[in-house]
């Protein structure tokens, strides 16, 4: 039960984190030279293929970190509202013969 919590907490954490890691600055001056607009573009279009490539793994993390505070009721309700969506089967039958074995 202490081990879940924990990494139930683990989880929300990293998620909390990702979620900062793609928020834009909000103090800078608007780009008034064409050098520092690409600068600008270039920083734009490396945020979107992190945030790309990190959101395929986003929402199994975040599953993953809902399973680890659950009950076997619990994972059944959330089988039913789809929470586990992104989790195969294969690896939701790995995390529940871990957790409850």
């Amino acid at each position: 039960e202490a081990a879940s919590r924990f990494i139930h907490t683990l989880f929300l954490d990293m998620a909390r984190g990702a979620a900062e890691m793609f928020l834009a600055d909000s103090g800078g001056a608007a780009p008034t030279s064409h050098q520092e607009l690409s600068l600008t573009e270039n920083t734009m279009q490396h945020r979107f293929q992190v945030a790309k490539k990190f959101a395929t793994l986003f929402e199994k993390s975040q599953a993953v970190g809902k399973f680890m505070a659950m009950r076997l009721s619990e994972i059944h309700r959330g089988l039913e509202e789809g929470v586990f969506r992104s989790v195969t089967a294969r690896e939701l039958s790995h995390l529940i013969s871990a957790a409850f074995d």
